[in-house]
């Protein structure tokens, strides 16, 4: 079992997930998807998408060893809302052609849709800002959500009902704090100097989800937080994690 380092400036930094070793030795949040290129597919997604599944996955449910393939997306169809637990949005689907249901967390991969193009090259992999506010989120691709909405439970829900449900869901939202996921979320800093890297990096209040020209069409799903005295934008779901009530305690 991976144990996670102290969310210090350093270890953000030192374990970054494009780092295939860091400074102890391999990189044990290392994701291949950092070094990947994804170009546009001419394949309709508006019945199956393209998902990449982050190799951290395997921590949480060694089950889905087919799921993660070195940053390589999978089509997967018949995608459906399956609720919320504790901070965490799940989602079934299958493989394309597949029998299998799998049902995980958003929170361990990211949507491509059929336009996109993603060609993270050095140096742009060195900040996560770079990379992650070019990927897409499942909930936030409107072929996901009215494929999710074929597939509701409830059938006296409305599509609009059913999608401010969705949003109401979200535990990523505006006045939520969260903190920086080690190996997912580079820091950067506005202030002159580095700031003292073994400190830990403060938790974050995320203050918006920002709006764009052609976010829907991409399935962006970007937020801006306030670490401390930095504000920072262009934030993926998959760079943070919700603060639970015990640890607000300690704060």
């Amino acid at each position: 079992m991976k144990i996670s380092p102290p969310t210090t400036w350093a270890n953000l930094r030192r374990y970054y997930s494009c780092y295939r070793e860091a400074r102890d030795g391999e990189n044990p949040f290392y994701e291949p998807f950092t070094h990947r290129r994804y170009n546009p597919s001419r394949i309709d997604d508006t019945k199956r998408v393209r998902l990449v599944f982050l190799d951290c996955l395997l921590e949480e449910y060694p089950q889905y060893k087919t799921l993660p393939r070195k940053g390589r997306p999978i089509w997967c169809e018949n995608l459906s809302y399956e609720g919320v637990v504790g901070n965490r949005r799940y989602f079934g689907f299958n493989i394309k052609g597949g029998k299998k249901r799998f049902i995980v967390p958003d929170c361990y991969c990211f949507l491509l849709p059929a336009r996109v193009y993603v060609y993270p090259n050095f140096p742009t992999r060195l900040n996560s800002r770079g990379i992650c506010s070019r990927i897409g989120s499942v909930f936030a691709y409107p072929p996901v959500l009215k494929m999710m909405y074929r597939n509701r439970p409830q059938e006296d829900e409305n599509y609009d009902e059913f999608t401010s449900r969705l949003s109401l869901d979200s535990p990523i939202r505006p006045g939520a704090l969260v903190r920086p996921r080690i190996g997912l979320y580079r820091p950067i800093w506005n202030k002159e100097g580095d700031p003292p890297m073994e400190d830990f990096h403060p938790y974050g209040l995320v203050i918006c989800r920002e709006k764009g020209k052609y976010y829907e069409l991409y399935g962006r799903e970007l937020f801006t937080v306030a670490f401390g005295e930095d504000m920072v934008s262009n934030i993926h779901p998959i760079e943070m994690e919700v603060v639970i009530n015990d640890e607000r305690k300690k704060v």
